[in-house]
């Protein structure tokens, strides 16, 4: 089976629309869906040497696989986010060799694939300086904070609130900067909440939906970190901007800013990334009095948290514990109370998520993508248990749950939710190999 590019995402609706296009036979009109990117010439698609690799067709299908329609096709998608309610935000531009043109933002309603709203996201003026420009200058960093930030965070420029009433974007369409807006789908309104001369980045909502948390970048780089400019929160009805802290103080020299999560309304997890080792420096911020506590110093894989219990799970790989000269062993980590305890001497975890629906986190090897090794569930006390899966273990955080993907010992792609067990349950065959159109996958 070829597993490339697929964007992949389990979603749970409730509301329907009326269809632009007929919905096909045995798609579920009630959810929940697989939502998947695909690409109408499978050929090109998997030719390394092909200068028009990209996946053109956005489709929907029910969780075995079946009644696979097409919701989009003809331009370049990305960015896949959705809610409970059955909305989904992505990006599209246009394929070809021109640089993401027309980027727009595109909002629907599933099944249906009905378009709430098309927002395009670079002004006629950004545009026009792009396409007469060098794309290492700085007049390409609106549309980069758009489509390329993720750096490993898993975020992106898209965040809808924890109540799946309203989206968070960056976008750059009143230019000349990319800046934070909000789209609230039930009275389809647009709320721009900033406007400095610096790139908006990865919009993160606080719980209660009042905030959102954002970076300001001044440039990208080329590859040693960002040059970062402030921390902000907005809040969301647009009257207020916070200033958190200035990265840069103190001689710090942050390449970057990553938000792991939230405990709360007023308190979120983040970490500062450097060029020598990546993710380190993990503390606690409090939005009311702008403190900051520091939870973990050491550089580290990957990381997740549980908002109950105030847990973390923390991964140190082999690589880091040699490198960073800390003394700090690699392995996984529970930060609990402001005590970080070992719960496990492999360093070779990758990938950590945290399922609320199962109550547990989830940890991925390295070796998992190519040797099979086992998925690990870890509860918020440290307790370890082994999930025998065969090639491929990857853990999907979805609007509905957590599900894990893996391939069986004849190369069958399976899917299983994972219910309040924190058990996979009732596994079932997503595509085998005649089914191509299944060409990677995307999750976090």
């Amino acid at each position: 089976m070829r597993i490339r590019i697929l964007l992949l995402a389990s979603l749970l609706a409730s509301m329907l629309a009326q269809p632009l296009r007929a919905t096909a036979q045995g798609l579920s009109a009630t959810g929940p869906w697989i939502v998947y990117l695909s690409a109408s010439n499978m050929a090109e698609l998997n030719d390394p040497s092909s200068p028009y690799r990209s996946t053109d067709r956005l489709v929907a299908a029910n969780p075995d696989g079946s009644g696979a329609t097409i919701l989009a096709e003809g331009q370049i998608y990305t960015q896949l986010t959705p809610t409970r309610n059955g909305l989904l935000a992505y990006l599209s531009y246009d394929k070809g060799n021109s640089f993401y043109t027309n980027l727009t933002l595109n909002v629907i309603q599933l099944p249906t694939g009905q378009l709430i709203r098309a927002i395009p996201l670079v002004s006629a003026d950004i545009a026009a300086k792009i396409a007469s420009g060098d794309p290492g200058s700085d007049v390409f960093d609106p549309v980069w904070a758009i489509t390329s930030t993720s750096n490993g965070s898993g975020q992106n420029s898209l965040s809808w609130s924890l109540d799946g009433s309203t989206l968070a974007f960056i976008g750059a369409q009143d230019g000349p900067s990319a800046d934070l807006y909000t789209y609230t789908p039930a009275s389809d309104t647009i709320l721009r909440l900033t406007d400095g001369p610096t790139q908006g980045i990865r919009p993160s909502w606080s719980p209660d939906g009042r905030y959102i948390v954002h970076l300001a970048v001044e440039g990208f780089g080329s590859g040693a970190g960002y040059s970062l400019y402030r921390m902000f929160a907005a809040s969301a009805d647009g009257r207020e901007i916070k200033t958190l802290y200035d990265p840069n103080a103190n001689d710090r020299r942050s390449g970057d800013e990553q938000v792991v999560g939230w405990f709360d309304n007023t308190h979120f997890v983040v970490s500062t990334w450097f060029a020598d080792c990546g993710l380190q420096q993990m503390r606690i911020f409090d939005l009311d009095t702008l403190a900051s506590e520091m939870l973990w110093q050491p550089c580290y894989e990957g990381a997740a948290l549980d908002p109950v219990s105030r847990t973390i799970l923390l991964s140190r790989s082999s690589d880091f514990a040699a490198f960073d000269g800390t003394g700090v062993e690699a392995g996984l980590y529970l930060l609990a109370n402001g005590n970080a305890t070992k719960i496990s001497d492999d360093g070779d975890f990758h990938l950590v998520v945290w399922s609320a629906t199962a109550g547990t986190f989830f940890a991925v090897p390295i070796t998992a993508w190519n040797e099979g090794t086992p998925v690990v569930r870890i509860d918020t006390l440290g307790k370890l248990q082994t999930l025998t899966m065969s090639v491929l273990p990857k853990a999907i955080s979805t609007s509905v749950g957590l599900s894990l993907l893996w391939l069986d010992q004849d190369n069958n792609l399976m899917i299983a939710p994972v219910d309040s067990t924190g058990i996979p349950q009732n596994a079932m065959l997503l595509a085998t190999d005649a089914a191509d159109e299944f060409v990677a996958i995307y999750g976090q």
